[in-house]
């Protein structure tokens, strides 16, 4: 797809969504540090079909990845910046949905500074291909070096509670591959979780691969505690 395509694709989505750019400039300004600058971007399945067939999404995520924690304070910004102005807001699950378009958009990322994403059903970001689980993110900033301005997460790149299969995998908890940083040059694992996991878990320590820093060890995955594991503890895969 030619770069000019590439970008009204990409427009013609946020577009959607916020009227204007001043809610995204501003919390890609809220720090200094090239390799923590945060990096505005859509997630969710309805998101192929949105940049491949201009259909309207359900449901989106905006995550930003901001580690500084003041991109919370421009709450207030990014609630005057969505195009559709008729909308309701959940506090409870930080969901907006915008009563024109019926689209939920969920904001729990932007307006909290949790470390690991908190909502209420992580599984609404996923739909299935071929039986496996995939999802999508589509960043605000243009790279001249990027083919495709969606990327797709497959299966592959999809962590979840390994002790179950399908949604279930995913409704309690689940991690994906993002970026960050000037130039999305910092690699980073977002977490995310319902708000309350009905079950003891421990997490699957995994080296770095080509998804991620090479070296890096990290969890993506997890499974249910045996014996007299600790909740939350990491243990070896």
């Amino acid at each position: 797809m030619a770069a000019n395509a590439n970008q009204s694709r990409r427009d013609w989505i946020f577009d959607l969504i916020f009227k204007d750019h001043v809610w995204m400039e501003a919390v890609h300004n809220v720090t200094i540090e090239p390799d923590k600058r945060p990096a505005v971007s859509l997630v969710g399945y309805d998101l192929i079909q949105a940049y491949n067939d201009s259909k309207l999404p359900s449901f989106l995520a905006l995550f930003i990845s901001d580690w500084s924690g003041d991109a919370r304070d421009l709450k207030e910004t990014l609630f005057l910046s969505f195009r559709e102005q008729d909308f309701v807001f959940d506090n409870p699950s930080a969901e907006v949905t915008f009563k024109k378009s019926g689209l939920v958009l969920y904001i729990g990322d932007a307006i909290h500074s949790y470390e690991w994403i908190r909502m209420r059903d992580p599984s609404r970001l996923f739909g299935f291909h071929n039986g496996q689980p995939q999802t999508a993110v589509l960043y605000f900033e243009h790279l001249a070096t990027e083919e495709k301005a969606l990327g797709i997460i497959g299966a592959d790149m999809i962590g979840g509670l390994i002790d179950f299969s399908g949604k279930e995998y995913l409704n309690h908890m689940c991690s994906i591959p993002m970026h960050f940083g000037s130039g999305r040059r910092t690699p980073i694992t977002r977490c995310i979780q319902t708000f309350e996991i009905p079950h003891k878990v421990v997490s699957l320590k995994r080296r770095g691969t080509s998804h991620y820093t090479d070296g890096y060890t990290f969890s993506t995955h997890w499974r249910l505690a045996q014996g007299k594991e600790r909740r939350w503890s990491i243990v070896d895969s």
